[in-house]
């Protein structure tokens, strides 16, 4: 069965192109970090690579936080919200 994970940046600042986070329907919290690194543009400083890595504390090593938010939910796999500052 599937859970909800929310995965955010641990750094405050996005650019434009970028994510700032997710809402995604997955197994487990390792797939829902896939599922955003390939949603993920790249295009930006933001890069694939944040959203694998967990929040170590240090502000200059920008990466992502995950929680997860309900279990045992009826959705496919995949994203059901992104938040992306278009510029």
């Amino acid at each position: 069965m599937m859970k909800l994970f929310c995965i955010k940046r641990a750094d405050k600042y996005v650019n434009y192109d970028e994510f700032a986070g997710f809402v995604i329907a997955a197994e487990t919290e390792e797939r829902a970090r896939e599922i955003a690194a390939d949603r993920s543009t790249g295009i930006g400083a933001e890069g694939k690579g944040i959203w694998l890595r967990t929040f170590d504390g240090n502000y200059y090593n920008p990466i992502s936080r995950i929680e997860l938010l309900a279990s045992d939910v009826s959705l496919p796999e995949g994203v059901v919200l992104a938040s992306y500052r278009h510029g």
